[in-house]
This record gives structure tokens, sequence and C-alpha cells, in this order.
């Protein structure tokens, strides 16, 4: 057979103005739009990139030691980019000329290694918890050049240690440990070892002392334990009730020892879990206890047998306890009910629940639920991707199925013969839209230039982004598999270019090159050349696309480049 020559349309337009003075969603307003014909590679659409700007410095202790672990650089309180610090020093590369609070977590240190841990610190002196940046933390700004000598250190933090036991004296494994900061309410977390025994470091200093207090919900045998703070003290487990707890002083450099605390014994609820049809146990449903307002109190999971505990419970008249609604599998979901026989989807307390007491060192057994089941049958959607030219088969298209409204519910592949099916659809009245491309499909047609372009069923041309309104909907009764759902993909069109440093013929290598739409949805993306900056990105529609580069992980060794759309458009990335 003749190959038809489809790839020999002249190119008409290469790039208009799109969105002048509008940012299209995310990309910023005077992108130019790049035309894209069948069968064609558009070419020259080339990225002409800045360097991005660079901060750099050491970290050590306040001894003198050099420091590992990991930097951050913040914009307005968000981390756009980090360094590892090695024996020290760093340099974090990828910056926009602006201004950055540059910060280090403690808990990112790991050498020297430190009995207290370390505490966070921005440049320069700000404490940092490693999360939220301080108002007042110093600006580094890189707005006119390199910042280099960004200097700084870091001071040993102050710990917390003890022993957790039962009443008999016996260390508790596994029991959670808060220590809760009453000058700044930061919370940090430890837990027991096997022996019963922990350590909590990278404490901040508190003037008002610390909080400590003990859980031990993963407890396994018996009744349980009640959750209590240092020095006998009630707790329900949240955080409010912490800030009542008895004070424990830190000093910074040194591990605060013996807040040691035995646990008294819980009361427990007790029961199993079974199918309501055949009365077969239910192994791994969830099982909650609430206070009688709704209050999450505990819970726990079935085993192998259905069967259940809650451990470490209060003495109370009125727990409510409800059976979590269980997807066992892809086709048989049990609906959740509360004690007795109240339906419950797995949110709020539903009402009219009954009331469950529990007395401490006992187990209140008998607590048991039979689940309804619902039977779900799905159906399938099958059928083959061929090249329309020759139609031969594709291997390896990527088959999508959206939702009428546009929503992407499954994906499947092609096989060597370009047959797919696509499983576990649910019934839909509305019905389904299934498109395909071929982003990595392989023919024993040699593949044209500018590749085969995305395309929907019955044969409706597709961009790649949302499924277009003119593809077919197909509904799908419960349990129907559909056949005979073939798309034959036409020839597309592509896009070339280099990325370049800006002012001269260097190539930038290693730039991630994305693809949008000319509204914004991002439909295809590859990396420049490792040694010579060229890209392509073929398999596209035709029509008009928006080009974008993005340099500032280049994997070069270098500060990276700044990102840019097509025609030195600046962009945030």
């Amino acid at each position: 057979m003749k190959r038809r020559a489809l790839w020999t349309v002249p190119i008409l337009l290469i790039a208009t103005a799109v969105g002048s003075g509008t940012a299209q969603a995310g990309l910023p307003s005077g992108v130019t739009a790049v035309a894209v014909t069948q069968g064609i590679a558009t070419p020259n659409i080339n990225g002409h990139l800045h360097l991005a700007r660079t901060i750099s410095g050491t970290i050590k202790t306040s001894a003198g030691k050099p420091v590992s672990g990991f930097v951050q650089a913040f914009l307005n309180g968000h981390s756009v980019g980090g360094a590892t610090v090695t024996n020290g020093t760093y340099k974090i590369t990828g910056l926009f000329p602006k201004s950055y609070a540059v910060c280090l977590s403690g808990g990112s240190v790991f050498n020297p290694t430190s009995s207290t841990g370390f505490l966070g610190k921005c440049y320069k002196n700000a404490a940092f918890n490693g999360f939220t940046v301080p108002s007042h933390a110093t600006l580094v700004s890189v707005a006119a050049h390199n910042r280099a000598g960004i200097n700084f250190t870091v001071s040993p933090a102050a710990g917390i240690s003890g022993k957790v036991t039962s009443p008999s004296g016996a260390g508790l494994p596994n029991v959670s440990v808060q220590a809760y900061n009453k000058s700044t309410k930061a919370l940090f977390f430890g837990a027991t070892t096997h022996t019963g025994t922990y350590v909590i470091t990278g404490l901040t200093a508190a003037a008002k002392g610390y909080a400590v207090c003990f859980n031990a919900f993963g407890a396994t045998s018996g009744t349980g334990y009640l959750p209590r703070c240092f020095k006998n003290k009630a707790w329900s487990g949240t955080l409010s009730s912490m800030a009542g707890g008895t004070t424990v002083a830190v000093a910074l450099g040194h591990i605060h020892r013996k807040i040691n605390q035995a646990l008294p014994r819980g009361a427990a609820i007790a029961g199993k879990v079974v199918d309501a049809g055949n009365g077969k146990p239910l192994a791994g449903d969830g099982v909650v206890v609430f206070t009688a307002t709704g209050r999450f109190v505990s819970s726990a999971g079935t085993n192998s047998k259905g069967a259940y505990v809650v451990r470490g419970l209060a003495t109370s008249k009125s727990y409510r306890v409800c059976a979590s609604p269980t997807n066992v599998s892809n086709t048989v979901l049990y609906h959740g009910r509360c004690w007795k026989a109240i339906a419950w989807n797995g949110g709020r307390l539903p009402r009219g629940t009954n009331a469950v007491s529990a007395r401490v060192g006992r187990t209140h057994t008998g607590i048991n639920f039979r689940l309804v089941k619902t039977v779900i049958k799905f159906g399938s959607i099958a059928g083959t991707v061929t090249e329309k030219a020759h139609g031969q088969p594709l291997q390896f298209a990527s088959v999508s199925v959206f939702t009428k409204a546009g929503t992407l519910i499954r994906n499947a592949s092609t096989d060597a013969a370009g047959h797919y099916t696509v499983t576990n659809l649910p019934r839909s009245t509305t019905g389904y839209r299934v498109c395909a491309s071929q982003s990595f499909a392989f023919s024993t047609t040699p593949k044209p230039t500018g590749g085969w372009a995305p395309r929907c069923y019955v044969d409706a041309p597709w961009n790649g982004g949302a499924a277009p309104t003119a593809a077919h909907v197909l509904t799908l009764a419960a349990g129907q598999h559909r056949t005979g759902v073939n798309i034959a993909l036409h020839v597309g069109g592509a896009i070339t270019g280099t990325t370049f440093q800006f002012g001269g013929s260097t190539p930038a290598t290693s730039v991630q090159v994305k693809v949008f739409t000319t509204s914004g949805r991002l439909i295809n993306s590859t990396s420049s050349g490792f040694s010579d900056g060229v890209y392509t990105v073929d398999s596209l529609s035709p029509g008009h696309y928006v080009v974008c580069f993005d340099g500032r992980q280049s994997f070069t060794g270098g500060p990276g480049f700044l990102p840019q759309c097509y025609n030195g458009v600046a962009w945030s990335g």
C-alpha cells in the first residue's frame, strides 16, 4: 500500500498573541500561542533563559562543628527550595530575584549527633519550629545578585526522658508520649521502647515549662490503660486538657530525666462484627467508641475471627459504639451500624443510638454487629486503538475513561494487538466518554513526523486535556461489558526547539519543557537535552498551545534557570 502524505500540509501560522492583559488559568498574561499543524514539527520554539539566583553559606553548631542536614528558602512563608548541608556548607539554587527567609529545622540535622538534638533557626537567630517561619526572620535579598556568606549557627535543644509502667511496675511498650510547650504551645512527640523507656529530644526553651502526657492506646491485652499526664494527672487525650498538666522545666543542652508515670488500668468494650446474611466474621473492620455527644474516644479493628476489643476507656454509662462501613473488595460494600442496628455512614454519630457502659478493670462483652452488604456489579469498556492512516494497532497507547461531566475515573493501556479493557466501571445512566493518546505507543508502522494525535470515541478530536463534549457518550448498565469501542488516532503535530542561556548560544540543558492548552491545562512535558538543550514534543492535535520552560532544577550543578514561557514571557513556574 502506498503511504498517504498526510504530513505535508504547510504551516500557515507559527505564533499569535493569546490572553493579552489577562492571565490564563495560572499562565502569565501576554503568552504567545504556538500553532501546531498535522504532520509537521513547528521549529525554533526556543527558550532564552536567565540564570536563577543562589544563596550559600555555612552552618555550624555553637561549638564550631560543621553541620550536615537540610536548609530551606521560604518566600511569603512557603518553602520554595532547599539544599543539603554537607560538612557545614550549602547552596540553594533556582531562586527568583526576590527576598527569602533561610531556615534550618533542628530535626533535619543528622550530623553531628546530639543527645538533646538541635534547635531550628533562621538567619539571623530567629527560632524556627520546622514549619512556620517567624514574622521577624531576617530576609535575604537576591534581587540584584547571588548572596554568599549567609552563615549561622545552631544550638543544642533540650530533652525529656523517663519510663512508663503498668500498676505492677512493668514497662509498657508503644505508649505515645507528648510534650506540650506551655509558652509557645508547640507539641513534641515520642514513644516508649519495649522496656517502657522513652526520650523526646529537640525541645525548645519554655519559660512556663512543659506538660508531659502519656496514652497507651496501642495496648493489646487486658482492659488497657487510662491516659495520664505526669504526676498522675487525669487526661482526656486532647490538646486543651494538657495545659493544666504538672509543669516540667527544661534547660537547653540537657535532658530532664525521670519523668516517669504509672498508668492505671482502664475499661474495655468487646464484641464481634459479622456478615448479616451468612454470619461469617468480618476481619479488618473498624469499631469506634464515641461519647454521647459524638466526640471520638477510641477505636479498634477486628481480627480474623471478627472480634474486637476497644481498651483504655474511662468508666462511663453513656458510650456509643459503631462499626464502620467497609469495602472488603471492589464489589462488596458493608454498611456501617451503631449499636443497636442504627445505620451509620462513617461520619457523625447518628441519632437514636443506644448507650453502652464501661467500668474500669472490666470488659463489657457482647457488643456485636451484623452488617448488611451490597454487592456492586462493575462493568467494562473494551476495544482497539489503531493509527488511522494504515489501520495498524498501537501498543502501549493510553486509554482514559471520563464521566460525562469530564472527571477522569479509569485508565488502561493497549497490548501488542492494540486491544484494551477498562474494568471496574460502575453503572452510569449519564454515560462515559472514552479517549486515547499515544505518548509511549509503538506500531509496526513507522511513527510519522508529529506522532499520532489524541482522539476520542467516535473520531472526536482531543487535545489531551479535558474530554471534548463532541466525544460520544456511552451509557453502562450494572455489570455490562461493552466491546467494539475502537479509536483510530490521526497523524499529529510536534513542537521542537532549543533552550539557551540568555544572551548567547550556550545551551541551557535539562530544562523542563511544558505544553499547555491556551486555557492553561498542562497536556505534555519533556526535558531538553542533557548536552545540547534540544527538545521535541510530538503527538499533539492540530491547534494552538503555550510552551513554557522551567530550569530551576536542571540537574547540571549550576544555579539553574528562571522559568519563562515562549517569547521571553516571565513565568512563576
